[in-house]
Order: structure tokens, then C-alpha cells, then sequence
């Protein structure tokens, strides 16, 4: 589930279980804070599993010791999502405490893709048989997967281009570019060489994920090979945002002919490639007319865009756009500010809009960076009818606690 596209309504049952527990909890002598925070999540994710699981992803990205915990205790899940969600978190960064869960998950009777992932996280603790059994798994053609893949080309790249080789053979658009996205995700020459390869034999729109992926390398020794799709239909957005990610300043003469493009959305993909490869003065103010053009659509891509910026005017396009009257643009513009850290008191003015959505993202926000004055604000949240803005807010009180005083 995407954390940032909550799926459901609030229901009565949800409410009703939140006052539960908020009772139960009345006399206990926790800081009351934490005890209503604590009450609010635990009753608001028991509520139903699409809660739950979107309380782990929030509480994950608030980098908390309360998030880290919860993490640990829902590999034990019984809702399969909310499990996954967990083990993937943990074979991605796997540390000492995560040891003994991610065993009982290896050696338990959890479904395939929880084992692999739990095995995936005992290899990068240094397990032999753990990484013995994930390659046996690729082997056999089971467990042909990113996660997977990474983990043993550390130690066997030979024989994992050996298999993405295989996957870009395939007479399917859909497990080419499954090799392609997993290619875009290593960082070896080898993956490289393999993704221009497939570049070169691919046509039409199918080039579009060999360009993505050689945009995430971050080598600008590919941008010359990006630079001639950059006017191919289908291929125009990732081709820009490529040639603006990889930082090859040889490039600026096709991007600066794009600025002139008809279309405003290529204009604004134009001159945020240009913007991050040091061009501020060439296209600061193009971006700042089309942070005011008449469609919310392109408003919407110059927020999604100046996210990587970092220059103190495109701080400021972004704060303008974060009070758009178009959800959907104050929305990305907050998203962009939050990957910015950008100060608390950008987004205290949100917690409350009329879209759960972007007060979510706010209250997301607020709990990597909050501070305890934005506690005031967050409070009444906890009773607020929309069960991801009372996750969010619940998150955003426990992560801030926890910074401001003793471990929770």
C-alpha cells in the first residue's frame, strides 16, 4: 500500500475501539501524551489491517526508535501485508535486534516471500545458511527478485548477470524490464554495460526502463546515451529527469533547447534538469511562471520536480505552492518540503487541511523533525474521524516524544 494514498473511510468500529482504549488507559501513570498516542495507534491499527500496515509504513519513515520496534514486533503479524511490509524493512537495514525475529520467520511457517526476505536479512547479518538457502532459491528460478538479486551480487556477480542476461532475452516486455529495474538498483560496471546493452536493442517505448534505471546509477558517463531520446514520444520526461539526475553538464545544450518546448509539462521537467545541473539563473523564473500557470497539473509536476532542488528560491516556489487551492499540489509541494527538511513550521499550518491527504503528509513530516511546541497541534488529531490522520498524528506525538525525553 502506498503510505501516502490512504484507502478507506473511517468506521464506527474504529472510533469505538480508539475510546476503549483511551478508557483503559485512563489511569495509568504513562506520561498521558505517550498513553493516548499509544492507545490511539494500537486501537486504530487493530481496526483493520489496511490501518495497520499503513501505521508501520508512517512509523518506518519516522525513523523512531518506537518505529524500529514496531517493526520488529509485526514480523509476527497474521495479516500478510503488514508482515511483508515489516521483513522488508528488516532485510533492508538488518541489525543485531532483528536477529532472533528474523529467524523465527526463516525457520517458521511463514509464506515464501516473508522467508526470503527474512533469509535476505540473516545473509546481511553474516548467516551462511541463510544466504546458502536464498541462492539455492535463485537457483531454481523461486526467487528471482531485487532483494534477492542485490544480496548476491555482492559475492557472485558472474552468475547474477549470468540471470539478468537471461531475463532481457525473454520475448516479454514485462520480464525485460523486471532485469532492468534490478540492473538500475546495483552499482557495478557490469550493470551498467548491461542496462546501455539493453537500451540499444530495445524500441519505441520499451527503452523507457533501461532510461529510469540509467538514470539511477548515478554514472555521467551515460547521460550521451540518454541524450538522444530525450525528444522521443514516451521516452521525453525520463530521458530529462535522467540527463538532470546524472549531473553531465554536456548535456545542457539539449536541455536548454527544451525549455522552449510547446508543451509546459516538458518545460518544467526542462528547467529542473537544468536547475539541478547548476543553472538557476537561466530558468529560476520559467519555473516560477509555471509555479503560476492556470493548470494544477503543471503546478502539481513543478512541486514533484524541485523536490532534489537546493537553492533557497526553490524553497520559496515550494512554500507558495504548499498553499495552492488544489489538493493535490499542496500536497507534493509539503512531500517536497518534508524531503527537504524543511522547517517545522512549514507544515503546523497543514495538520488541519480539508484533505486528509496532505494533512497526513504534514503530520508525517512532523515526525521526523516536530518538535515538542508543535504538540499543542497535534493532540486534537488524535480524535480526528479519518483513522490515517489519527496514525499519522499518533506517530508524529510518539516520535516527538521520544526525541524530547526518555526512550518510550
Amino acid at each position: 500500500m502506498n503510505p501516502r494514498d490512504p484507502m478507506r473511510n473511517p468506521t464506527v468500529s474504529t472510533l469505538i475501539l480508539v475510546l476503549a482504549a483511551l478508557l483503559v488507559l485512563a489511569c495509568s501513570g504513562e506520561d498521558p501524551d505517550v498513553r493516548q498516542a499509544r492507545a490511539v495507534f494500537e486501537a486504530t491499527s487493530q481496526a483493520d489491517p489496511k490501518h495497520a500496515t499503513y501505521g508501520l509504513t508512517v512509523a518506518v519513515a519516522s525513523q523512531s526508535r518506537f518505529g524500529r520496534r514496531l517493526v520488529l514486533e509485526s514480523v509476527a503479524s497474521s495479516n500478510y501485508a503488514t508482515a511483508l511490509e515489516a521483513l522488508r524493512t528488516l532485510a533492508e537495514e538488518p541489525s543485531e535486534d532483528a536477529q532472533a525475529v528474523l529467524q523465527e520467520a526463516f525457520d517458521g511457517k511463514k509464506a515464501v516471500a516473508h522467508k526470503l526476505l527474512a533469509a535476505i536479512g540473516l545473509a546481511r547479518l553474516g548467516d551462511a545458511t541463510a544466504r546458502d538457502w536464498v541462492q539455492a532459491q535463485v537457483d531454481s528460478g523461486a526467487a528471482i527478485t531485487a532483494p534477492a538479486l542485490v544480496l548476491l551480487a555482492e559475492s557472485a556477480p558472474e552468475a547474477i548477470s549470468a540471470i539478468l542476461k537471461g531475463l532481457m532475452e525473454s520475448d516479454a516486455p514485462s520480464v525485460r524490464n523486471q532485469a532492468y529495474s534490478i540492473l538500475g538498483e546495483l552499482r557495478y560496471p557490469w550493470a551498467t554495460e548491461l542496462l546501455l546493452e539493453g537500451l540499444s536493442k530495445e524500441f519505441g517505448e520499451e527503452r523507457l526502463q533501461p532510461i529510469v534505471s540509467l538514470g539511477r546509477t548515478g554514472d555521467p558517463a551515460v547521460a550521451p546515451k540518454i541524450q538522444p531520446f530525450i525528444t522521443f514520444q514516451g521516452l521525453v520526461f525520463a530521458s530529462i529527469e535522467a540527463l538532470g539526475a546524472l549531473g553531465n553538464r554536456d548535456v545542457l545544450p539539449t536541455l536548454q533547447a527544451m525549455i522552449e518546448h510547446d508543451q509546459k509539462l516538458v518545460r518544467v521537467y526542462a528547467a529542473a534538469a537544468l536547475w539541478r545541473l547548476g543553472e538557476e539563473a537561466t530558468v529560476a523564473e520559467l519555473v516560477e511562471a509555471l509555479a503560476g500557470d492556470e493548470e494544477a497539473r503543471v503546478r502539481e509536476n513543478v512541486a514533484v520536480q524541485l523536490a532534489p532542488v537546493d537553492s533557497a528560491r526553490a524553497l520559496s516556489i515550494l512554500l507558495s505552492l504548499a498553499s495552492d487551492p488544489e489538493e493535490m499540489v499542496r500536497r507534493e509541494a509539503l512531500r517536497s518540503l518534508s524531503a527537504r527538511d524543511a522547517g517545522v513550521e512549514v507544515f503546523v499550518p497543514h495538520l488541519e487541511d480539508t484533505s486528509y491527504q496532505v494533512a497526513a503528509v504534514a503530520l508525517d513530516a512532523l515526525a521526523r523533525l516536530g518538535t515538542a511546541d508543535a504538540l499543542p497541534s497535534l493532540r486534537p488529531l488524535l480524535e480526528n474521524s479519518n483513522p490515517y490522520v489519527a496514525l499519522s498524528a499518533a506517530n508524529a506525538i510518539l516520535s516527538i516524544k521520544e526525541r524530547e525525553g526518555p526512550a518510550i
